[in-house]
């Protein structure tokens, strides 16, 4: 994801003013523009005298305007404390003019300089704020920007879905007002946000669109974006002489846009990839050189990065010390920047802003349907002593007819209660069965069968191997061996129809142990990953999922032909999202109902009121379900 955008406005001059003076402060504010890129301290005197004469004359706006640019120029520059103090003083000055505008994008901007900071909490804080403003004056433009800032942030904490959601609502507003060159910077986003999803084809193409609205509008940031992203994707492919080629082209035009964050960012990418391809001399030196950069402009974020490239580089090198120093600061500077508690505090921000949107919904409904009824009731005083007798006959008549339908909903849902009661009962009863064999089974085997075998090998033990001929000796040894191996195969047969941990510990443990049982076995490489924190459940809740994903991974070793596969469980407030992907085959999903494993699959979402969608081809097959832990039957 690229950095963010700082937004700047353009501002009508009101009236009221001297013409005299407020020419003045626009010129003073172009003039400190044409130093911004030469002449950081002339541009910063120019930028204060012009707030100091536009607040003496009391042009907020034009003071807002120059308070505001100087946070913007101190931010680009790396002194992020500064940048606040600016923004801060701005937001003030605004609202003295009840310039709306103005507020929201120095909130924006607030939030910016505190990703940059590393201050996740308030950034989020400051972006909703921002949104919130923008939404009520319907500024479409800075939305476009703001829900790209949005996506950035949401992207760092790994919250892809809702981080693509808010790039599409801004690229569909670009092209609503044929803005070409925003569209591009969205389209390279969106490129990024799929190659995070796996999804490399499409990550493709939209570094593609991107690349063809930089060369179009020669916009040197926006290639820096693409080119760093193009190194992440050969990274991925495993490429790294191509993903060398991006990353010099990436720092190339970090020098041409002279701004240390752009500049400090290619470096660690430049180290990382001179790592992979083993110049570890090269990687030290670029590491080192982003970390100095990095460290003056306070950027938690790629502090972090290099640290974590000088860990990996120490260790190849077999210095020990120096590694586990890096790797220390590394993780000082990750729990500083991601922790759990920031990533809750984003999802609870998102929420509250959802909810606002629709309770300003409703608000507007209750609105017009009053606005309906006045109308009405203006109607009705009009039409005369007929048509209000009409109207009481015609309403009575609707009364009767609405009860009598009423009445016959209720008999109809009261009905279709009953039956999916019944249902419920008898899938719960189907369920405990088999949960009561597979118990069963497993304690048989367990206690019975491998017992038996121990027994066995403790009797064959007792005899005394010198007694026994050369070959028979041998034979005997092996028959040892082959008891052991079924005592350890009944083990694992037991423990998969009923996990020990899934009882002791819980579904995550049971899931990574099972996994990682499957792992060693080699015929397949299986990744498992956990987000969010999962709300109690109860065991038989557990123990359902727990056989719905492990029937979906047998089917994967069974038929699909797979060498690798993922298995995800995202945990996001009343909602539990799994997904289990693989890179087989794939199958004709019309004859999935045959099987009879994933009829028992089918069964168990069934009675969680859960949801599952199947997609597959010949590249692979994708499972998703979605479980809604307040519709889960109480058992």
């Amino acid at each position: 994801m690229r950095p963010l955008i700082l937004i700047a406005l353009l501002f009508f001059f009101g009236v009221g003013y001297s013409q005299k003076d407020s020419t003045k402060v626009k010129e003073l504010l172009d003039i400190a523009y044409t130093y911004e890129k030469t002449n950081l301290d002339s541009a910063i005197i120019t930028y204060r005298k012009a707030a100091k004469l536009a607040e003496k004359i009391e042009y907020w706006i034009g003071a807002g305007r120059a308070t505001s640019y100087t946070g913007i120029l101190f931010s680009d520059y790396g002194m992020l404390d500064s940048a606040i103090v600016y923004h801060e003083r701005s937001i003030p000055l605004y609202e003295k003019a009840s310039y709306r505008g103005g507020v929201a994008s120095s909130l924006i901007n607030l939030g910016n300089v505190y990703q940059f900071k590393g201050d996740y909490n308030k950034s989020t804080d400051y972006y909703f704020k921002g949104i919130d403003e923008y939404e009520k004056i319907n500024d479409t433009t800075s939305l476009i920007y703001t829900y790209g800032n949005l996506a950035s942030l949401l992207t760092d904490f790994k919250i892809y879905g809702k981080s693509k959601f808010y790039l599409i609502k801004a690229l569909n507003f670009s092209y609503n007002i044929h803005d070409s060159l925003s569209a591009g910077y969205l389209l390279n986003d969106l490129g990024s946000n799929y190659l995070n999803l796996k999804e490399k084809d499409s990550a493709l193409i939209n570094f593609n669109k991107a690349q063809d609205m930089a060369e179009r509008f020669d916009d040197v940031e926006l290639k820096y974006y693409i080119n760093n992203n193009l190194n992440n994707f050969f990274i991925s492919e495993k490429d790294f002489l191509k993903a060398q080629d991006y990353a010099i082209k990436s720092y190339k035009n970090s020098v041409d846009i002279n701004k240390p964050y752009f500049e400090g960012h290619a470096l660690n990418v430049l180290g990382l990839v001179n790592l992979e391809l083993n110049n570890l001399d090269s990687a030290y030196i670029y590491a080192k050189k982003g970390l100095e950069i990095a460290s003056i402009i306070q950027a938690k974020e790629h502090i972090m990065d290099a640290y974590s490239t000088l860990y990996k580089i120490y260790n190849r090198q077999n210095q020990y010390e120096e590694a586990y120093n890096a790797l220390e600061l590394y993780m000082a500077y990750k729990d500083s920047v991601v922790g759990q508690q920031s990533k809750e505090y984003i999802s609870r921000l998102e929420q509250q802003y959802q909810v606002k949107n629709k309770d300003n919904e409703i608000l507007k409904q209750k609105l017009t349907i009053e606005q309906n009824e006045a109308m009405i009731q203006r109607k009705i005083n009009q039409s005369g002593m007929y048509l209000v007798g009409l109207g009481i006959l015609l309403f009575t008549s609707f009364l009767l007819w609405y009860r009598h339908q009423q009445k016959q909903k209720l008999h109809l849902q009261s009905i279709d209660t009953l039956n999916k009661q019944k249902e419920l009962a008898a899938l719960e009863a189907l369920i405990e069965g088999e949960d009561i064999e597979r118990s069963r089974i497993a304690k048989d085997l367990h206690d019975s069968v491998n017992g038996n075998l121990s027994a066995i090998k403790h009797h064959l033990s007792s005899i005394s191997q010198d007694r026994l001929k050369k070959d028979d000796n041998k034979t005997f040894s092996s028959a040892i061996e082959m008891l052991d191996n079924a005592c350890e195969q009944i083990r694992n047969i037991s423990h998969d129809l009923v996990p020990p941990s899934l009882l002791n510990y819980g579904l995550i443990e049971a899931l990574e142990q099972y996994i990682n049982r499957i792992n060693t076995i080699g015929l397949i490489e299986i990744s498992f990953q956990h987000f969010g924190t999962l709300e109690p459940l109860s065991k038989k809740t557990e123990t359902t999922i727990y056989h719905i994903i492990q029937e979906l991974i047998a089917n994967i070793v069974k038929h699909s032909r797979a060498n690798k596969a993922i298995v995800q469980i995202n945990a996001d407030f009343k909602t539990l999202h799994i997904t289990v992907e693989d890179n087989g085959l794939g199958y004709d999903t019309n004859t999935l109902s045959h099987g009879l494993g994933l009829q028992n699959v089918q069964s168990r979402i069934e009675f969680l009121n859960a949801e599952m969608d199947i997609k597959s081809d010949s590249k692979g097959t994708s499972v998703a379900i979605d479980i809604n832990l307040t519709k889960i039957p109480q058992l």
